[in-house]
């Protein structure tokens, strides 16, 4: 598995793509009603994922706990939430404490972790 992170915009899903040889069809991406997440080659914007199961009161890490071993050969993307100012509200706040749950599950079991900004990869694992 392969975990991606980075700001808004930054390029994290051409990075992807230019890791191996994977066309824009074999992508997915998260809305925040998702319930369940397919199968997918890469799946981007996994923090929507997240902020719906924080809506739903249910838990992140569990749900990655439960599910990791379906995405040992997937790309995962998300955006990182975790700076600027912590939000007010408060279901806000714990989608932001989940994501970075989650995350840190998530970059712990991957076999490569990635952090893009303006473009540029930087391999963290």
């Amino acid at each position: 598995m392969i975990f991606i992170t980075g700001g808004a915009y930054q390029g994290k899903t051409a990075f992807a793509l230019s890791l191996e040889d994977i066309r824009q069809t074999e992508v997915f991406s998260c809305d925040a009603q998702l319930r369940v997440l397919p199968d997918a080659r890469v799946v981007t914007h996994i923090e929507r994922f997240h902020l719906s199961l924080t809506r739903r009161g249910l838990p992140t890490v569990e749900y990655w706990q439960e599910n990791i071993d379906r995405f040992s050969d997937a790309i995962l993307i998300a955006d990182d939430i975790s700076c600027g100012v912590v939000p007010m509200d408060p279901v806000e706040r714990a989608w932001r404490e989940a994501c970075g749950q989650a995350n840190a599950f998530i970059a712990a079991r991957a076999d490569r972790v990635y952090r893009v900004f303006c473009g540029l990869a930087v391999r963290l694992k």
